[in-house]
């Protein structure tokens, strides 16, 4: 997009198209000085047509401050439920990848019981976890 055509979309809020586009077509006849130039000069023409029409229609300006900020609150809202929504997902989803527990979780959450047998001669036979006897009885345990 030409900065002509930016310069104009961004006066012509402010102001008449008729007049933002003199205006914008006076600034490129001086387009010589440089960009930064050219933008100050934007920049100081969009604030000096807000200005007069502040004093033009104070009301009216504060009335379309007021929705301005209206419309800006509900966004941001919007923007910030939307963001809860997918950072929510996206920790679930890494909790579950990470600790690879989607079917226990699932079946948890249904409160299904899956007994499967044991696997024959899998490593967890051979390695499993078994307490003395002595533990088990609850006449021998102490609290101390």
């Amino acid at each position: 997009m030409r900065k002509d055509v930016v310069a104009e979309t961004l006066l012509s809020l402010v102001g008449s198209t008729a007049r933002s586009r003199s205006l914008v077509g006076d600034l490129m006849e001086e387009a010589r000085r440089g960009r930064l130039w050219f933008w100050q000069s934007v920049t100081r023409l969009w604030f000096a047509m807000l200005g007069r029409d502040l004093m033009r229609a104070p009301i009216a300006m504060a009335i379309y401050c007021a929705a301005g900020w209206f419309v800006y609150m509900l966004l941001s809202l919007a923007m910030a439920f939307g963001a809860y929504i997918v950072v929510t997902l996206a920790w679930g989803a890494a909790y579950v990848l990470a600790n690879h527990t989607g079917l226990e979780l699932l079946t948890d959450a249904l409160r299904i019981r899956f007994d499967w047998p044991p696997i024959p001669g899998a490593a967890s036979d051979r390695f499993r976890f078994r307490p003395a006897r002595a533990a088990c009885r609850p006449a021998q345990a102490r609290i101390l």
